[in-house]
């Protein structure tokens, strides 16, 4: 009996992450199937999509165009010609804390910061601590697109 009670309480441990994985894909699905939608109003096609907690962004290779939307504004989608940016970095925000009797720095704000060329900049929201306080893999989903970017503005 106290083996059928082991056996089942291994197998609710391992279902219970799996269903949250799978609910939560389909969470990010249902954004970038927005941000597609979106972008399909404005005559772009989106193949590479990302998605971090503020947002989400993708990029019409054939066009040569980034779309992103932020969570904040979720039914506007932003357009940023390729040609247009000079350079692409990620910008991240830290906040000392004292925690059992040690400093830690935090991550406070990512963003993924767009230099372009009339010198002007635009950041596009990555990672907010006051609106959650996991980053997750954000950090380095902004740093992959920075190496997307930066890659395509240097073949031209």
């Amino acid at each position: 009996m106290s083996s059928i009670i082991l056996n089942s309480i291994i197998i609710l441990i391992i279902l219970i992450p799996m269903a949250y994985f799978f609910l939560g894909g389909k969470n990010k699905s249902k954004e970038i199937s927005n941000l597609k939608t979106l972008a399909n109003q404005k005559n772009l096609s989106p193949e590479k999509t990302g998605q971090w907690q503020a947002g989400v962004i993708g990029l019409d290779k054939k066009q040569e165009k980034l779309c992103y939307i932020n969570n904040t504004d979720d039914q506007h989608v932003q357009v940023i010609d390729i040609s247009d940016i000079t350079k692409c970095d990620v910008s991240k925000q830290y906040q000392n804390e004292r925690a059992h009797e040690k400093d830690i720095s935090m991550l406070k704000k990512v963003s993924l910061r767009l230099k372009l060329k009339n010198n002007s900049e635009i950041s596009i929201p990555v990672y907010d601590a006051d609106v959650n306080p996991n980053p997750g893999n954000d950090l380095l989903e902004a740093m992959d697109w920075e190496k997307i970017i930066n890659n395509l503005i240097k073949g031209k």
